[in-house]
């Protein structure tokens, strides 16, 4: 046994399991503390990317999109409402016209594609809804921006 400065009492053997279990937490924080401060200092420096540079980046990352075929998208990717089949239908009032995203390839209604952004190659073109959100930038075909 010995007496720490505090006036207390502990076994030789129990001080430095303490000591060194005290430490390792202390360690466990400062480190669960850097690795949270690398995420938000990435994401801050992805904030202050240009969309032409997300964009590009999305390129480099995912490549092309892969092109959706018109026989296999029967409904839109987002709200499920039925395509027409052929040109005939649209002026019946039910089914709607499907639209490409140029972004991401998956087939939408013109409610779901109507947002226009800058993409590949510095393009402004068609996207939909969820791609015109992650791309930012450009909106609704005004290519100035």
């Amino acid at each position: 046994f010995f007496s720490c400065a505090c006036g207390r009492t502990r076994s030789d053997s129990a001080a430095p399991r303490q000591e060194a279990a005290m430490i390792g937490k202390k360690v466990s924080a400062l480190k669960a503390a850097t690795k949270a401060v690398h995420s938000l200092t990435k994401k801050a420096k992805q904030a202050m990317q240009s969309p032409e540079a997300v964009a590009a980046e999305m390129q480099a990352k995912f490549g092309t999109p892969i092109w959706r075929l018109d026989r296999d998208a029967p409904v839109c990717a987002l709200c499920h409402a039925t395509f027409a089949v052929d040109i005939d239908e649209l002026g019946s009032g039910a089914p709607v016209s499907r639209h490409h995203c140029r972004w991401c390839g998956d087939v939408y209604c013109a409610t779901h594609s109507s947002e226009r952004r800058r993409v590949r190659n510095g393009e402004v073109e068609k996207v939909c809804d969820l791609c015109a959100i992650l791309l930012g930038g450009v909106k609704d075909g005004d290519p100035s921006r």
